[in-house]
């Protein structure tokens, strides 16, 4: 789940995107991506690493990240949240499933702690 903060950001990228894209009319090519360079194109990982990035985090008023930090802080957020080991190993590229789960352990024991906790709950009331 995103926090309020996380949220309003993203309300307010949607919303400079749309006006963006009654601006541009035709011109604008929607690749349903969120953030984009002019008229709708992907941004490139020069253009993410030198210069938009820090932009945006900054923009964002979020820890500061590297672009390379990107996936780890998605695949790690992503599991603390319950999505299963295959789904963020897919989203990540992994053609095996025990890379991730080596790679991101630390975030699958606080899972364990968690699960126990419930289940604990459960058990005693």
């Amino acid at each position: 789940m995103l926090d309020e903060k996380t949220r309003e950001c993203l309300r307010k990228q949607k919303a400079a995107q749309a006006a963006q894209k009654l601006q541009l009319g035709t011109t604008y090519k929607d690749h349903g991506l969120v953030f984009a360079r002019d008229f709708g194109q992907p941004l490139t990982l020069n253009n993410i690493g030198q210069r938009e990035f820090a932009r945006l985090i900054k923009l964002a008023d979020v820890k500061t990240i590297t672009v390379h930090d990107l996936p780890h802080t998605c695949a790690t957020l992503a599991l603390k949240e319950g999505v299963p080991v295959k789904v963020v190993s897919e989203r990540l590229g992994h053609k095996r499933i025990e890379i991730t789960l080596n790679v991101y352990a630390h975030a699958l024991s606080s899972m364990q702690q968690e699960a126990a906790a419930k289940l604990g709950k459960l058990l005693h009331g």
